[in-house]
């Protein structure tokens, strides 16, 4: 369970970074490394501080790659926030206008024995991050 998590972690900061920066060597390693302490969690009780440091490493990760991309440490937090925050909101909305299903899929779990809810989570998931990053980036070319 423990490499499907860091394989999931890794596609998805894999996927975040693209939408900020064209993805080359650098990022795929940078993604790799900050994948790997979630694989490395399960083994011991002292390694799940990676299940809550890894999501933070990411986010200072991505946030760098904004701020070079986009010129400005402000604009580079706003990006990288201001995408999750809308990509939760039409999570949000996506799960009310369709009865509960995305509840459903994540109340099972991301268990890769389920058939059904996986491709629902990842389906979604990806779907809302491109659409709320190029809204925030559309915003940006506004801004400019």
């Amino acid at each position: 369970m423990a490499l499907f998590v860091a394989g999931a972690a890794f596609f998805w900061i894999l996927f975040f970074s693209s939408l900020i920066v064209e993805v080359k060597r650098r990022e795929v390693i940078v993604a790799f490394a900050l994948s790997l302490p979630f694989a490395l969690a399960a083994l011991s009780t002292e390694a799940f501080i990676w299940y809550g440091l890894g999501p933070l490493a990411a986010l200072i990760w991505l946030i760098y790659l904004a701020k070079r991309t986009y010129g400005s440490l402000l604009k580079g937090i706003l990006l990288v926030l201001g995408t999750i925050w809308l990509h939760v909101v039409m999570l949000v909305a996506i799960d009310v206008i369709t009865g509960g299903v995305l509840t459903k899929a994540y109340d099972l779990g991301l268990n890769p024995l389920q058939r059904w809810n996986i491709p629902v989570i990842a389906l979604a998931d990806a779907t809302t991050l491109f659409v709320a990053a190029e809204i925030v980036k559309w915003l940006f070319k506004l801004w400019r």
